[in-house]
């Protein structure tokens, strides 16, 4: 029994220390917030005491709309219980499609090992090849989505390839459902 008692007096004392650290907290954050307002007003006296020609009433910036917002509690609306959806036992049927789903047979894949082939096949016949120069002997067939994958391949070999954000290289890169070439400015890529 003495030792609940004891117990139960620590518990107040810590529960007690607890509240005065946190009513200083919160007296100390008070000071600085109004002593904040009280410099902001300092320097709004000092700006207009500082240009008397101009007329500070009529700045829009000044005016004060809805900033006092009363919430009743009368005004909230009663509590009402939310309603229990009833489900029917019935057989579920099989809907039919109304979207098109071609577009997700569309899709493509890069081929990587294929790209490094050709970075290799060059290669082979020279220390250093370009980007610029690999797209004249092997052609951009999948849009810039082959273009990202070389440069993916430059950066994670960085020992052996380098890619200059300094310089950059334009080059042409045709749709080959529509013919339309665009052109596509990247940084310098050489493989070596």
């Amino acid at each position: 029994r003495n030792s609940l008692i004891e117990a139960g007096d620590r518990t107040n004392k810590t529960t007690n220390s607890l509240w005065n650290q946190l009513r200083k907290y919160l007296k100390h954050k008070s000071f600085f917030e109004n002593k904040r307002i009280h410099e902001q007003i300092d320097e709004g006296l000092k700006l207009i005491f500082e240009h008397p020609e101009i007329d500070f009433t009529r700045l829009p910036a000044l005016e004060v709309e809805d900033i006092i917002r009363i919430n009743l509690i009368c005004d909230r609306p009663l509590f009402s219980p939310p309603e229990q959806v009833k489900f029917k036992k019935q057989q579920l049927q099989e809907g039919q499609a109304s979207g098109d789903n071609e577009l997700l047979y569309e899709q493509f894949e890069i081929n990587i090992p294929k790209l490094k082939e050709n970075i290799r096949q060059l290669l082979r016949y020279q220390p250093q090849v370009s980007l610029q120069e690999l797209i004249k002997v092997h052609p951009i067939e999948k849009g810039v989505a082959e273009v990202v994958a070389y440069l993916d391949i430059a950066t994670k070999n960085g020992e052996r390839h380098s890619v200059s954000t300094s310089e950059q290289e334009e080059i042409q890169i045709c749709n080959s459902q529509t013919g339309q070439i665009f052109k596509v400015k990247i940084p310098k890529i050489i493989f070596s």
